[in-house]
C-alpha cells in the first residue's frame, strides 16, 4: 500500500479521535448484547484477509466495507489475556475447507472486561472499516488487528473504545468495530503435538495430550524473576518435545502452582514477544488438566556433565570408532539444547567413517510400556547416516559390537534439507517388546567423501514408562 493512502487515512483517524475527545461517555453507542441477530453481511474469509499482507512487514490497512465473522476462543477475567481477543474462524478444530483453513486472529482492543460481552464461544462480526493487520513481529505467524499509528513499534495500536463500541460524527451513526452474535458455539479444540505446530494455528484453540511440566513445583508466574509474560516448559511424554508455557504476571493465577501430574492442556497457541517461537497460553489453570500419573523418565541423557569436545565415553556410554578417527562429542552452540552429543567426517582425510555410541545396559524387565525419544539436528550438505538401532545380545565389549544382533529402531533422524538450526523430535519409539538387558546406540557412517558428509547432534535421549 502506498505510504500516502496510509497516512491519509491515519489523518482521518486523527481526526476523529480528536474530536470525540471531546465527547461525554454517555455519547458513546453502548454495545447491544441482548435483542436481535446485528444485520450483517459477512463479505470475506480470514484467508483472504491475511491474504492481503505480502509478508514484507507493512502495515494492511483495510478499505470499507470489509466484514469477516468468528469465534471467540480467550477470556480475559483472569487477566491472561489483557485488551485482547482472540478469534477463529471455525469451531470443529479440524481443517476440512482447503479454500478456507482454519485460522485465527489476535484482536487489540483499548477495553477491558472483554469477557462480559465476548464469551469464549461467542460469534462476532468484525468490521475492518479503517482498521488495520500486520504480523507482531515479521516472520512470525501472529497477525494482529488494531489501528494504523506510525509512533506505535509495529505500527499496530489497540483499537479505541469509541471505535470497538461504535460513535456517532455529527449526523452520522458509525456501528461498532466489532459485534457480537446471538449465536455461542462449543468451541472443540484441534488436536495436535507439539511437531506439528503451523503458523495457520497461531491464535486458535489447541489441545495437547500427554503433557506435563519440566519441574515439578512451578507456579505458573510468580517467582520474583519473572516480568510481563513467565515462561514455564511443558513436556509432551509421547514425543519427548517440549513448548513454553507463557503466563502474564499480572493474572490472578500467578501465583498457583502448575499441576504436577500429567495430562491434557486446552490452550491457544501463540508466539513469544520476538516472534521467533512457538507459545501456549490458557485461559484459567483448569485449562491444564494433569491428574494422571507423571512419564518423567527412568533413562535420561542429556549430555551436560560433559566438558565441551570430551568424548562420549562416561556414565557407562561407549564410544566405538569402527572405522575412521572421528568420535561423539560434547558439543554445544547457541543453536545446541545445551550440551549435545555431536559426530561428522567433515574434512576428516578418512576413507571411511563408522562409529557407535551405545548406552549402558537398560533392564527392560524392571518396568512395562518402555518408550524412547531423542532429539537431532544436522550441519553442513550431508552424505553420512545416522541410524538408532537396539540390541539385548551384546556383550558390552567393543570387540562384541559388530558381531551382536542390531535391529534398526523407527526413529525419525532429522532430514539433510531441515534447517541447521532446527530440531527434530524421534517420536515415540516403542520398546515393550524387549526384555533382558538392552542397549541403545547411534550409528554415524560417514561416506567417505569429506567435502560432503555432515554432522549430526543428538540430545535430549529419554526412555519412558507408560
Amino acid at each position: 500500500m502506498k505510504t500516502k493512502n496510509i497516512l491519509k487515512i491515519a489523518a482521518a483517524f486523527l481526526f476523529v479521535g480528536m474530536f470525540t475527545a471531546c465527547v461525554q461517555d454517555d455519547d458513546y453507542a453502548t454495545p447491544n448484547i441482548i435483542g436481535e441477530e446485528p444485520d450483517v453481511t459477512v463479505t470475506n474469509t480470514f484467508k483472504q484477509i491475511k491474504d492481503m499482507y505480502n509478508n514484507d512487514g507493512e502495515v494492511v490497512i483495510f478499505p470499507d466495507g470489509l466484514v469477516i465473522s468468528g469465534y471467540v476462543v480467550s477470556d480475559d477475567r483472569t487477566g491472561n489475556f489483557y485488551k485482547t481477543l482472540i478469534i477463529q474462524n471455525d469451531i470443529d478444530g479440524i481443517d476440512d475447507d482447503p479454500a478456507n483453513p482454519r485460522l485465527g486472529f489476535k484482536i487489540t482492543v483499548d477495553a477491558t472486561d472483554l469477557s462480559q460481552r465476548f464469551n469464549i464461544g461467542r460469534k462476532v462480526y468484525v468490521r475492518l472499516d479503517g482498521l488495520a493487520m500486520n504480523e507482531s513481529r515479521e516472520d512470525s505467524g501472529d497477525f494482529e488487528i488494531g489501528i494504523y499509528d506510525e509512533s506505535d513499534f509495529n505500527n499496530i495500536a489497540r483499537i479505541p473504545e469509541y471505535i470497538l463500541n461504535g460513535y456517532s460524527f455529527g449526523d452520522v451513526t458509525y456501528a461498532p468495530a466489532i459485534q457480537r452474535s446471538l449465536v455461542t458455539e462449543t468451541i472443540t479444540p484441534k488436536m495436535m503435538n507439539i511437531s506439528d505446530f503451523d503458523f495457520a494455528d497461531v491464535n486458535t484453540a489447541i489441545q495437547l495430550e500427554n503433557m506435563q511440566t519440566s519441574n515439578e513445583g512451578d507456579t505458573f508466574a510468580g517467582l520474583p524473576s519473572d516480568e510481563f509474560d513467565a515462561e514455564r516448559m511443558l513436556l509432551n511424554c509421547s514425543e519427548n518435545t517440549t513448548v513454553i508455557l507463557a503466563t502474564s504476571t499480572f493474572s490472578e493465577f500467578k501465583d498457583q502452582g502448575i499441576p504436577t501430574g500429567k495430562g491434557t492442556a486446552n490452550v491457544i497457541l501463540s508466539r513469544n514477544f520476538d516472534g521467533d517461537a512457538y507459545i501456549i497460553k490458557v485461559n484459567e489453570p483448569a485449562d491444564l488438566d494433569f491428574t494422571g500419573n507423571r512419564c518423567d523418565p527412568f533413562f535420561e541423557e542429556n549430555f551436560e556433565s560433559y566438558g565441551f569436545g570430551d568424548t562420549i565415553d562416561q556414565n557407562g556410554w561407549i564410544n566405538y570408532m569402527e572405522a575412521g578417527t572421528k568420535d561423539f562429542h560434547a558439543y554445544t552452540d547457541s543453536y545446541s539444547i545445551g550440551t549435545s552429543a555431536r559426530i561428522g567426517s567433515y574434512q576428516s582425510g578418512d576413507a571411511s567413517t563408522i562409529t557407535w555410541m551405545i548406552s549402558p545396559g537398560i533392564d527392560m524387565d524392571a518396568q512395562a510400556g518402555e518408550v524412547l525419544s531423542f532429539q537431532t539436528s544436522n550441519s553442513f550438505s550431508d552424505g553420512s547416516t545416522l541410524e538408532a538401532l537396539i540390541s539385548t545380545d551384546w556383550d558390552g565389549t567393543p570387540a562384541g559390537v559388530t558381531s551382536a544382533t542390531w535391529t534398526t529402531l523407527p526413529a525419525t533422524i532429522v532430514d539433510d534439507s531441515e534447517f541447521y538450526q532446527n530440531w527434530v523430535s524421534s517420536g515415540a519409539i516403542d520398546l515393550s517388546g524387549y526384555t533382558g538387558t538392552a542397549y541403545i546406540a547411534f550409528k554415524y557412517v560417514g561416506s567417505g567423501a569429506s567435502g560432503l558428509d555432515g554432522t549430526y547432534e543428538i540430545d535430549e535421549i529419554k526412555i519412558f514408562a507408560n
